[in-house]
């Protein structure tokens, strides 16, 4: 769906609501209720079951335990990290050397597998920029 009935607006960011909605859809849908235990998602939010999938297979921890921060709009630490979560986290076959991600950063496994997929780049050959927003 668009942001309106004639809209789609593809320059604006996607919100960690959004992108989990995204791959829930691509997963099926599957019902897994609509309580996540996220103290901010509202179980008649239209991505309730879909931040409770997102929970329950481990492609999200909130940035909290109790909160999930659905409207926050995704950097691209949080779309690879989500993306890789959802593959089950593979291991890549190298390590990138991005001066702006460390081996212990949380993100940094997503970000090999993305670049070995080619899913993204770095925004230079040396920086990833995971803290841009998308």
């Amino acid at each position: 769906k668009g942001t309106t009935d004639t809209t789609f607006e593809p320059f604006i960011g996607c919100t960690r609501a959004q992108v989990v909605t995204f791959l829930w859809r691509v997963a099926g849908q599957p019902d897994v209720g609509t309580s996540s235990g996220f103290k901010d998602v509202s179980e008649d939010e239209y991505y309730a079951k879909a931040v409770a999938w997102a929970k329950a297979e481990g492609i999200t921890k909130g940035v909290t335990e109790e909160l999930f921060d659905p409207d926050a709009t995704c950097t691209r630490a949080h779309i690879v990290t989500f993306l890789w979560r959802y593959a089950d986290e593979p291991t890549a076959a190298k390590q990138e050397k991005f001066s702006d991600v460390r081996a212990d950063f949380y993100y940094a496994g997503a970000v090999d597998w993305a670049v070995e997929k080619k899913i993204t780049l770095g925004v230079t050959e040396k920086t990833f920029a995971p803290d841009c927003l998308l």
